[in-house]
């Protein structure tokens, strides 16, 4: 049986913030985020001038982006692959989803 292959769809910049106005789901008003969210939301301010805005959707779940936000930071410690590889691939990889960072 021949299946026609789809294209992929096209990588969506959630990260530009020209973009936000595409995004489905409207992230949430910093100034009433749960208190459990200041310092994470104030590392987004330290490293990006600003709350992104995956950041503020993710929010909406605060357990869920505290919790991706642990992952990262295991991820940023690990020394299992070289420092170097892995600013690369953090590079690269915003690169190819059109992140400005």
């Amino acid at each position: 049986m021949h299946r026609e292959r789809r294209s992929a769809p096209q990588a969506v910049n959630l990260c530009h913030t020209r973009m936000v106005e595409i995004m489905r789901i409207k992230g949430i008003d910093p100034e009433h985020a749960p208190d459990n969210l200041s310092a994470a939301f104030q590392k987004s301010i330290e490293l990006f001038g600003r709350i992104i805005t995956p950041n503020l959707v993710m929010a909406h779940r605060p357990e869920i982006f505290l919790a991706a936000g642990r992952l990262n930071q295991a991820v940023a410690a690990s020394t299992v692959v070289d420092g170097r590889l892995k600013t690369l691939a953090f590079v690269r990889t915003a690169q190819m989803i059109g992140c400005p960072f």
